[in-house]
């Protein structure tokens, strides 16, 4: 699986199994996306950047690791130092083929919607 941010300067790889989407409405992936964040897992050992000069990365106040383009502002992926990288679904070139798993912190959610798709909910706290 191929993924790269919207300007195109910032590509990744993960050559392995992608685990299915998680759909979070955390505080953080909140701030992040405006809205909520949908990402899958991929071991951190299957995952490659091609142009790491293009890729901006940071610490959360949490200690987990996160990369985005500085160029066009897209969000690529966040690693909490588990051996994981959660990678942003939407910057996936093609299928994901993971589905959608669950949606966790539904309890942060905005006040502007509802969680009605009767997908499984975990509070992850």
């Amino acid at each position: 699986m191929r993924g790269a941010c919207l300007c195109g300067q910032a590509v990744f790889g993960v050559d392995g199994p992608l685990r299915p989407v998680v759909i979070c409405h955390g505080t953080h992936c909140r701030r992040l996306s405006g809205h909520c964040s949908a990402s899958f897992d991929a071991d951190e050992a299957t995952f490659a950047h091609s142009a790491r000069s293009a890729l901006t990365e940071y610490e959360t106040p949490g200690g987990a690791r996160r990369g985005f383009r500085g160029g066009c502002g897209s969000d690529l992926w966040c690693s909490a130092g588990n051996d994981v990288r959660s990678v942003e679904a939407g910057v996936v070139n093609g299928r994901t083929a993971g589905g959608l798993a669950v949606q966790i912190f539904v309890a942060n959610k905005g006040d502007y919607h509802a969680v009605t798709d009767g997908l499984r909910q975990a509070d992850c706290r």
